[in-house]
């Protein structure tokens, strides 16, 4: 490392007399002078110094076999520590596997829950539709046995038409 100065610095005086040109008097004040480059690299060096400074002193005050034992024993403990975590996830990468197994299992049985379902309400509706249609037929063979007008048919038939066209109306603006 180099940090020789370029040069010292100078003090200049101007003593101003009564006649003629002021006196100039240069004086060295002892200190030098130095690039901010070599500033830098000076303070990288004292920093450095210090730090050895301390850990110096660190080390004559320290008991180095007593501070190896301490680190040997917190040393095993996060071995053992690390030890109980490897088993913990190990055990834990087995539960979350089964339970996957399981979850697709549940999601199988949903599938073919969903498809009976599916089929019994198919079922149910056609059961339903030839009772309900068995049912009227009954109802307006009596109606037409009395004689009486079937009101509720006509209505149920102005009901339908106005649905279907109503339909008709909302596919058509799709």
């Amino acid at each position: 490392m180099n940090l020789k100065s370029k040069k010292k610095e100078i003090k200049t005086e101007v003593k101003p007399k009564l006649i003629g040109k002021p006196d100039i008097i240069e004086k060295e004040t002892g200190n030098y002078v130095y690039t901010p480059k070599q500033v830098e690299q000076l303070e990288d060096l004292v920093t450095a110094a210090v730090t050895v400074k301390k850990d110096y002193k660190h080390l004559q005050t320290t008991d180095l076999v007593q501070e190896n034992k301490n680190l040997s024993e917190k040393i095993y403990q996060k071995t053992k520590e690390n030890e109980q975590l490897k088993k913990e996830l190990v055990s834990a990468s087995f539960e979350i596997s089964s339970l996957k197994g399981d979850i697709s299992d549940l999601t199988a049985h949903i599938n073919d829950l969903k498809e009976n379902i599916k089929v019994l309400y198919e079922n149910t509706k056609k059961v339903f539709k030839e009772q309900f249609k068995a049912f009227r037929g009954l109802i307006k063979n009596e109606l037409d046995m009395k004689g009486v007008d079937n009101h509720f048919e006509r209505e149920h038939g102005r009901e339908s038409k106005k649905e279907m066209s109503r339909r008709r109306g909302y596919d058509m603006e799709r």
